[in-house]
């Protein structure tokens, strides 16, 4: 019976072409940390955002994080829902 923790064989082909890629760049050293990447991104893999759009979000972001929020109970008011 075959072991399940063969996880080669649950990857297409693209996926063991990269996988393959990550231990070449882990062996030469090559590695760029996620903290990294994320700095170089302007979007995110799951959403492309203009430079528009990703100023507005981290702004939002931001205003989220200090706590300068509206409750949904007011907007919902405000919006007339």
């Amino acid at each position: 019976m075959a072991s399940i923790s063969d996880k080669d064989m649950f990857l297409t082909s693209e996926e063991t072409k990269l996988l393959e890629e990550s231990y070449q760049h882990e062996q030469e050293g090559k590695l760029i940390s996620n903290k990294e990447l994320r700095k170089e991104l302007v979007f995110y893999p799951d959403s492309i955002m203009t430079t528009e759009e990703k100023r507005i979000f981290e702004q939002g972001v931001g205003e989220l994080k200090i706590g300068k929020t509206t409750p949904l109970s007011k907007l919902k008011e405000e919006l007339g829902i």
